[in-house]
């Protein structure tokens, strides 16, 4: 019976303080476990924002580069096209200058059908034959 009592007054007591020891230890383990992966996790969301951070920068250099290019290449194409159009302008010009005063030398052969702008002209004639 006295160990009985052993149990009971001694055992038992230490036995549960051990193992509310335990629980504790126990929880403070997995508490500490919990904190360090939301530090991971933490971590890991910090860093993959940073990656797109970069990621976006570059993609926005890359893309006003690109634009910076282009609009170098289609001013320069520009400058291109309009002095092509401006040498055009000027045979155009040169051409109607010619056209003008071959018109004005030629009204009398046109009133005759045999002018410039008429079938019978040695211009169109390879193409529609001479008419009388």
């Amino acid at each position: 019976m006295p160990y009985f009592f052993f149990v009971l007054e001694v055992v038992l007591p230490a036995a549960t303080d051990f193992f509310a020891a335990g629980l504790v230890a126990a929880l403070l383990v997995a508490a500490l476990l919990v904190s360090v992966l939301f530090a991971a996790v933490l971590f890991a969301a910090v860093l993959l924002a940073a990656v797109l951070f970069v990621a976006a920068v570059l993609t926005a250099g890359v893309l006003v580069a690109a634009l910076f290019v282009a609009v170098l290449f289609f001013a320069g194409a520009s400058d291109a096209g309009e002095a092509a159009l401006s040498a055009r302008a000027r045979r155009g010009l040169a051409a109607g200058v010619s056209a003008a005063g071959s018109a004005s030398a030629g009204a009398a052969g046109a009133a005759a059908g045999t002018g410039p702008g008429t079938l019978s002209s040695a211009a169109c004639a390879p193409w529609y034959g001479a008419h009388a």
